[in-house]
């Protein structure tokens, strides 16, 4: 049910967004990735995410919903945490079509799987993200970026017992502005 809450509130966020006199500065993007440096006794696995921003210049707030997975091939069983995150980032201009980024996420986890230490886990979640976008069209950038999330709330499995989990991804995608 929670989850369902959060996809209307989302859903009427972006209808209500949608139709803004300014929605130039409005962006869709998709990411794609893997996570790096995985817990102890587990492997790397994918990571995906679809956002829906508003660029105000050089400062971006976007909802993401992101989707980590990793475990897949290891005997501690795997970890699929869904978040829906807010980001804030601040782009640095240099004048090219290169723009590096920095930001912060915070929001909201749901974990499953037989990595998990508790059925249903659920929590706040929070991070910080870098990248880059390369501007390949007026309204079309590819991004990559390094994010790392946490979460206090969500406990998982490693070989050393049980821990917060956390997780560090590489992703590459693109960014679409209308």
């Amino acid at each position: 049910m929670f989850r369902t809450t959060i996809a209307a509130i989302a859903a009427l966020f972006i209808a209500s967004t949608a139709h803004a006199e300014d929605a130039k500065n409005y962006y869709i993007e998709g990411q794609f990735g893997s996570t790096v440096n995985a817990d102890d006794g587990r492997d790397n696995s994918s990571v995906m995410g679809l956002a829906l921003g508003k660029d105000f210049g050089k400062v971006r707030v976007d909802l993401a919903g992101v989707r980590n997975s990793s475990g897949d091939n290891t005997s501690l069983g795997e970890v699929e945490v869904d978040s829906l995150l807010t980001g804030v980032y601040y782009d640095i201009n240099t004048n090219s079509k290169f723009t590096p980024f920095v930001g912060i996420n915070l929001g909201y986890g749901w974990a499953d799987g037989t990595g998990v230490s508790t059925v249903d886990d659920a929590g706040f979640v929070y991070g910080a993200s870098a990248g880059v976008g390369y501007a390949v069209a007026d309204n079309i950038d590819l991004v990559a970026r390094y994010q790392y999330l946490t979460s206090d709330d969500i406990t998982v499995t490693n070989l050393s017992g049980t821990d917060n989990w956390d997780t560090q991804a590489i992703t590459a995608g693109l960014r679409f502005k209308f």
